[in-house]
């Protein structure tokens, strides 16, 4: 019953360390759709599109963005932008600084590496036909006034990104929270510690079925951390964790075929434990100097 209690007050304890940075990142992004939203309305009169079009700094900022979608809408391909945005986004990048400064630049260059890789990857593969045309994508309307549509859409983005992180970051909160207080550490030393060469694969291959993203894989990574596991597994964790969503693997299997989606999945594993074995070893011969 103590420990049952004890994991109930860290999971409270995660709740209160790791809401207010997230609750400022969904604001901020949220803010920011809003600005971009009355600009775009604003502009001679012209519809609004409900999916993130365009492309270059336009695209690449909207893909951090929450935004309405329509179902039919998706490009077809999974890139390295949209991987870099799940396993980097904003509210993600807030959390892990609770772990400190250096993960989060570690985290950046290790996602960048990660998204180039299985970008590259995936634009590889042949993409079946889709079958005849689907029509234009759907479009909403965006009154030209920008101010009462930049405050809806603010508001939209806001309780979207709630509504989306809820159950995700009970789990993470909550996997964290069994890990604290029911694993020791010398039970996570000898498999993903500093000397466990195979400690990213595992820990990779564990924290992919679970949909942590978005911020919700950090306090995982972190509790690991506290453990005893190396800086290479937590990165991992984060990296893995969040390229495994059901956002892309739903998107592969649409627009190529399951065997295109398994082959996918395989290769988050191989590419984020890979790097986080790089890391280890970075780590190892830096500090054997």
């Amino acid at each position: 019953m103590a420990d049952v209690l004890a994991s109930v007050v860290r999971f409270q304890q995660f709740a209160l360390e790791f809401g207010p940075f997230l609750l400022a990142a969904w604001l901020g992004l949220a803010v920011t759709t809003g600005l971009i939203a009355a600009a775009r309305g604003r502009g001679s009169g012209l519809r609004v599109p409900a999916d993130a079009a365009g492309s270059g700094v336009r695209r690449g900022l909207l893909y951090f963005l929450w935004h309405p979608r329509v179902e039919g809408t998706a490009p077809p391909k999974t890139g390295g932008l949209l991987l870099f945005s799940l396993a980097a986004s904003v509210p993600a990048l807030a959390a892990t600084y609770l772990i400190d400064m250096r993960a989060v630049w570690l985290r950046v260059v290790v996602t960048l590496i990660y998204a180039l890789v299985l970008g590259r990857l995936v634009a590889t593969w042949p993409t079946p036909g889709q079958g005849g045309p689907k029509g234009p994508p759907q479009q909403r309307e965006g009154e030209t006034g920008g101010g009462g549509f930049s405050v809806r859409v603010v508001w939209g983005s806001f309780s979207g990104q709630m509504d989306r992180a809820i159950v995700r970051l009970v789990v993470g909160f909550g996997l964290a929270s069994v890990l604290t207080i029911y694993v020791p550490a010398y039970v996570v030393g000898p498999w993903m510690g500093e000397g466990a060469w195979g400690g990213p694969y595992l820990a990779a291959l564990l924290a992919m079925p679970f949909q942590l993203t978005g911020g919700a894989e950090v306090p995982l990574a972190s509790a690991l951390l506290v453990k005893g596991a190396s800086l290479g597994v937590a990165l991992s964790v984060m990296v893995a964790a969040p390229g495994a969503a059901f956002l892309v693997a739903r998107r592969l299997y649409r627009s190529m075929s399951l065997r295109a989606t398994v082959s996918y999945l395989v290769a988050v594993w191989l590419v984020a434990g890979s790097l986080g074995v790089a890391v280890d070893g970075l780590g190892w011969l830096m500090g054997g100097r």
